[in-house]
């Protein structure tokens, strides 16, 4: 059944007694948005899965400091992005989804453009950040 919500690779590579300790980091919550995750793995949004902060395939390691709760949603979103990616994913994700930009393209028009100064907008702060949690 984990083969068919695409875990395997993750439930292979990561016991379940690291799994439990990654979702207590945030009490059962999203790390970046806070929703109430779901333990059983299942495809629903909430489904709790294991991500990495920094994305294996950028080094990192499977870790406890390098893990993080995450809906299934999120994780999906965040996918190799690294964590200030994701950041400026989530802010300016309405012109990205609309233009489809890729992430590379956002981050250029970030460096190279006025957009910041043009259209103002707050940072995204993740949950774990607003609750001082993995630290």
């Amino acid at each position: 059944m984990l083969r068919q919500w695409g875990c395997i690779d993750m439930a292979r590579s990561i016991s379940w007694a690291k799994r439990l300790a990654v979702w207590n980091k945030t009490n059962g919550h999203c790390g970046y948005c806070g929703t109430a995750l779901d333990i059983e793995p299942s495809p629903k949004p909430n489904s709790f899965t294991v991500d990495h902060v920094v994305p294996v395939s950028r080094g990192g390691k499977h870790d406890i400091d390098n893990l993080i709760p995450a809906c299934r949603t999120c994780n999906g979103s965040k996918n190799t992005k690294t964590l200030s990616e994701f950041r400026e994913w989530k802010t300016w994700k309405d012109i990205v989804v609309e233009n489809g930009f890729s992430i590379s393209q956002l981050t250029w028009m970030l460096n190279s453009t006025n957009l910041r100064e043009q259209f103002p907008r707050e940072s995204v702060v993740f949950h774990f950040e607003k609750r001082g949690e993995l630290k």
